[in-house]
């Protein structure tokens, strides 16, 4: 019987020689790299894949509430543009169904009859569409529309 010439004294050798399988494995990783980066340049391209508008950078805090109003004051930081803006009111102690008001860009421009609002500006926001009693939890959040970003979020006693 004749031995196999992988075979020495009973035991298998294995071929050192393995520069073949590495490179093969080398060029799949390389075009499976490749072809990823083009198809996340090309979603780009497409607009696919969109970067969001960064959120401008300001301070925002209530001066006052009533029964009437909520006077919310711009400290500072970036101007604010109202057809970027959306203020939320709850009125989270009420089972009644006007217990929000939800004033978007148009709505909030002619509430405050401004279209910028700037360091130092205060805005008075009218209460007059839900019910607000002492002691009640409103919850005040001014959203930026574009970034989807929440500026300015409060949950203050009555």
């Amino acid at each position: 019987m004749r031995k196999n010439s992988n075979q020495k004294n009973g035991k298998t050798r294995i071929n050192p020689n393995n520069q073949g399988v590495s490179s093969v494995v080398g060029v799949i990783i390389m075009v499976s790299i490749v072809t990823l980066m083009a198809a996340i340049a090309g979603a780009f391209v497409m607009g696919a894949i969109t970067i969001p508008e960064p959120a401008p950078t300001t301070s925002i805090s209530i001066e006052e509430i009533n029964e009437d109003e909520i006077r919310l004051i711009h400290n500072g930081g970036d101007t604010l543009h109202t057809e970027d803006l959306r203020i939320i009111i709850y009125n989270l102690d009420t089972e009644e169904q006007n217990n929000r008001i939800d004033l978007d860009s148009e709505e909030l421009e002619s509430e405050i009859n401004k279209e910028q609002w700037n360091n130092g500006e205060r805005i008075d926001l009218n209460l007059d569409e839900i019910d607000v009693s002492d002691g009640d939890r409103i919850d005040i959040r001014v959203m930026h529309t574009s970034s989807q970003t929440t500026l300015y979020s409060e949950l203050k006693t009555h």
